[in-house]
């Protein structure tokens, strides 16, 4: 259950100079009236701020509301628990203007190490850390790359074939891995060197990287 990693997550810093400030952000609410009972039980370590299903939002808070209040010394994390692939291929910008910012997600034991959240964040600044957390390239350096896994994984016809697949490539081909993952599910229906083209093409990877925060109004 998500609980235990975040209080594992909280204990690790607890003795800290820096003041450490963790937030969830997960874009599902069904897991809330468990993870509120848990730590009505078991309250976390002081630390813990809150939960947040839009990323948007926290991104505001943190470098409107909370950077200023709490000086630029305070680290926040944004831990990102997931029981399966968290996916989020819009490319976005952190500003920089939130300071020290730590990202951190988990593992999957079975595919190889492979981390289970993966983000398209433009221009990484030395105050963002990802941990556990993988980060698509840029458009250019990867493109090739993700067409061939998306290829390979359209010829794989059944979930077990995609299972070794990412198992035996995750460490060579890394983000592409993901796309060869969901691709291998839907090979039956689609003709490999089709689906390529159009991973290949997408109008996605041009997309003008979104600013996280813009929008708050606080």
């Amino acid at each position: 259950m998500y609980i235990h990693f975040v209080d594992s997550e909280i204990r690790r810093y607890q003795f800290e100079k820096d003041g450490h400030y963790f937030f969830i952000y997960n874009p599902g609410t069904e897991w809330y009236p468990k993870f509120d009972q848990l730590a009505k039980s078991n309250p976390l370590p002081v630390g813990f701020c809150g939960y947040f299903h839009n990323l948007e939002l926290l991104c505001g808070l943190l470098h409107h509301v909370l950077r200023p209040s709490l000086g630029p010394d305070a680290v926040f994390h944004i831990l990102v628990p997931s029981n399966g692939p968290l996916i989020m291929p819009d490319p976005v910008l952190f500003p920089a203007a939130i300071g020290k910012l730590h990202i951190k997600g988990e593992l999957d034991a079975v595919n190889n190490g492979c981390p289970y959240v993966w983000m398209n964040i433009r221009n990484i600044t030395q105050n963002l850390v990802l941990d556990s957390v993988g980060n698509m390239q840029e458009p250019d350096s990867w493109r090739e790359v993700a067409s061939l896994a998306t290829f390979l994984g359209a010829w794989a016809v059944s979930g077990g074939s995609a299972l070794i697949s990412t198992v035996a490539l995750s460490p060579v081909l890394g983000p592409a891995t993901v796309v060869w993952w969901l691709a291998s599910g839907i090979g039956a229906l689609h003709g490999s060197a089709a689906l390529a083209g159009s991973v290949q093409n997408s109008e996605g990877w041009d997309v003008n990287p979104r600013i996280l925060g813009s929008s708050f109004c606080g």
